[in-house]
């Protein structure tokens, strides 16, 4: 849209411009007090907040990206925060006849937190960061449209795994990072040795492996079930694997059989999920990266992210503390909103919310 060219031309980062990241708070402030929170030994960046950095063109130097670093700063959900309230400006004037629903992904925070983990300054200075974008949203609809009552909700898609090389600094010996390109080597070589198949895995996105599908389909059916299987066994030996579950296992309507075999079953898709998924043990990383975190499993660490809706007069300074998925959040609007529910959705309203 023309009002998104218009702001693209003012805003957008340009090449060899010098950025710093300012902290919310002072970075002696109780704040970041937190243990190993400058601990950069396994980060995969080094210090960056309070630091300068400048935007950097691709074509002048092979090895940054545009916005490599911009992207993993307040900076770069400032510059979202502003183009969500230019969005608003441009096409809502808050008329009786008029709605809007504007969803705006702060990102930055993910980003950070891949490199940095959740226990460092840049992590926890970006959660004082991301409240900051939030009031803005919030003081610009109010001062703009000051006769409507909105819905404001905050939530996420994910939480994140301590770095687990920072934990055993803290003492503890449970964490451990394993090398998914060695595992995948290993793989590899079974298959070729044991069913004269070479590199079968082609692409792996922890906790997922998928099979190279062209070679995949020359196989026999039996070939195929043996050849899944037989890997399938060698990923459970592995002392940092809890489980592994087939495409054969989990495409069956009742392979549910607990919490975890549940999680993974709800988000399988027939053809296009993995030939093998893998549930590591708690605080064993499979990944591709020496470095860093991510979010891959469905423990705690990773499943638990906050959940608040506001609205003023019905929905405030309130606490429901009964256990609840995301996944009810669709529904919950479409039930505020008088709306038709969504039609692949199963789940309840959240409870506590309705009269």
């Amino acid at each position: 849209p023309q009002w998104l060219v218009e702001f693209n031309k003012q805003h957008a980062p340009q090449f060899g411009k010098t950025l710093q990241w300012q902290p919310v708070h002072p970075l002696t402030s109780p704040a970041y007090d937190f243990a190993q929170k400058d601990n950069y030994a396994h980060c995969a960046l080094g210090p960056l907040c309070c630091t300068k950095f400048t935007i950097k063109d691709p074509q002048l130097n092979g090895q940054e990206s545009l916005l490599t670093v911009f992207d993993k700063t307040p900076h770069a959900d400032s510059l979202v925060t502003k183009a969500a309230i230019t969005c608003l400006a441009k096409n809502f004037s808050g008329k009786q006849d008029e709605s809007c629903l504007m969803w705006i992904s702060l990102s930055s925070l993910d980003l950070a937190g891949h490199v940095y983990g959740p226990h460092s300054i840049e992590a926890m200075d970006m959660v004082y960061q991301v409240d900051q974008r939030i009031q803005e949203v919030i003081e610009f609809v109010k001062k703009t449209y000051p006769h409507i009552n909105p819905v404001f909700v905050l939530t996420a898609d994910h939480g994140v795994m301590p770095i687990p090389e920072v934990l055993q600094d803290e003492g503890f010996p449970l964490p451990v990072r394993v090398d998914a390109t060695a595992l995948v080597k290993n793989l590899n070589a079974i298959a070729l040795r044991e069913f004269g198949v070479e590199n079968i895995i082609s692409v792996v996105k922890p906790p997922q492996l998928f099979f190279n599908k062209k070679l995949f389909k020359t196989l026999s059916k039996d070939k195929k079930r043996a050849l899944t299987e037989r890997l399938a066994d060698e990923l459970r030996l592995h002392p940092s694997i809890k489980q592994v579950w087939t495409r054969y296992e989990l495409e069956k309507p009742a392979a549910g059989s607990d919490f975890y075999a549940d999680v993974f079953c709800n988000q399988y898709f027939k053809g296009r999920s993995p030939h093998l998924t893998v549930l590591t043990a708690p605080y064993h990383m499979l990944t591709k990266h020496g470095k860093g975190t991510s979010h891959d499993t469905p423990y705690l660490y990773d499943v638990h992210v906050p959940l608040i809706l506001w609205h003023a007069g019905e929905l405030e300074k309130k606490v429901i503390s009964e256990p609840v998925r995301v996944l009810q959040l669709p529904v919950t609007l479409a039930h505020f909103l008088n709306i038709q529910f969504p039609s692949a959705d199963e789940k309840e309203i959240l409870p506590g919310l309705t009269k």
